[in-house]
């Protein structure tokens, strides 16, 4: 392939991009606007009557309300986690609860009473908590198998509905967020002709397109985790951030990303980038890493670009953030390759401390 004079330069972000613009698309601003105070609340009031009863009971107990108390500050790899955690310990409640037999063995029934509680996860201390809202027609005492799968269908039915709301949330930033974002000098300098994204917003186009008069076209842009368009449509990646997977999750088997990446046929346009992964995997002169965690449950994306001879820039905000950013480039990579790619004097990857680059 001839490689044209001007140079190709790939942008990779994650949300950490959006934040860096001033929109308010973290996680712990979403779990903010889920009170019947935030402006949010009042679009969907106005906009979404149908919807709004769902987005009221949300609030009261249950998944947000446990998300409320127990979140930090990692963003949406914290919420990945937790949703993994939270599948993890619901499919295995039945084993390390009390299990005894009724007349003649014909039912199974399961007790709280005598459980070792060293055993329980934070979330399943939380469903104790508030049993009345998971078990309504049952006692901790005795739970059937009926029981057990009504409370499956709670919790499942639950995480649906938050990732239903963080949709119209992202139709609210996009509608409400995006007039007037200040740019950041970085993106003045730089050409970039392709753009990797694992957002669900188009940012980068909104605030850029008008100001370096170009665009990018669509088949340069690739939505590796989906996208919410502004009538809320778009089918999303967002669910349980592991891609370990065992029979006994089956009951929520439509939450785990990577069978959502199935079930989606999410955006891969980047392997079909002309020669990148096939026959020249160097395509892109420079590679701009900007606000993603680098996170290893993107490992599959990200590693054949960061074992390119492209040279490779990772922004971040401080010595925190650069560490833990060396941390998962170190699970990606091992420990050859990380040598190979970040030391001696002309590294291929490089960190840029963004705050002092602005």
């Amino acid at each position: 392939m001839n490689i044209p004079h001007e140079k190709i330069n790939l942008l990779i972000i994650g949300n950490g991009f959006d934040k860096a613009h001033g929109l308010p698309t973290g996680y712990n601003d979403f779990l903010d606007a889920l009170n019947t105070d935030s402006n949010f609340y009042k679009y969907m009031k106005k906009e979404h009557e149908e919807k709004i009863k769902i987005f009221k009971n949300s609030l009261d107990i249950g998944l947000v309300n446990y998300l409320k108390k127990t979140k930090n500050k990692k963003g949406w790899i914290d919420f990945e986690n937790e949703i993994k955690d939270i599948i993890f310990s619901v499919c295995n409640f039945t084993n390390i609860l009390t299990k005894t037999a009724g007349v003649l063995d014909k039912e199974i029934k399961y007790s709280i009473e005598t459980i070792n509680r060293a055993s329980f996860s934070s979330f399943l201390f939380y469903v104790e908590e508030n049993s009345i809202h998971y078990f309504k027609y049952a006692s901790l005492r005795s739970l059937s198998e009926k029981d057990l799968s009504i409370f499956y269908s709670i919790v499942h039915r639950e995480i649906e509905s938050l990732i239903s709301l963080f949709k119209e949330y992202i139709v609210w930033v996009n509608l409400t967020c995006t007039d007037n974002l200040e740019p950041i000098n970085l993106f003045y300098t730089i050409h970039i002709t392709n753009i990797l994204t694992f957002n669900y917003t188009d940012t980068y186009q909104i605030i850029y397109n008008p100001i370096k008069r170009e665009k990018i076209n669509d088949d340069k842009i690739c939505w590796v985790h989906g996208r919410v368009f502004f009538d809320s449509s778009g089918d999303i990646v967002m669910g349980s951030g592991s891609d370990y997977y065992d029979r006994k999750y089956e009951d929520f088997l439509d939450l785990f990303k990577f069978y959502q990446k199935y079930k989606y046929h999410t955006d891969t346009k980047y392997l079909h980038w002309p020669d990148c992964y096939i026959d020249n995997i160097d395509y892109f002169d420079n590679i701009f890493i900007f606000g993603h965690s680098l996170d290893p449950t993107d490992a599959e994306i990200l590693k054949p670009f960061l074992i390119s001879e492209s040279n490779i820039r990772i922004y971040y905000r401080d010595e925190d953030e650069k560490f833990q950013f060396e941390k998962n480039l170190l699970a990606i990579l091992d420990k050859d390759l990380f040598m190979e790619k970040l030391s001696g004097e002309n590294p291929k990857i490089k960190f840029i401390n963004f705050e002092k680059n602005m």
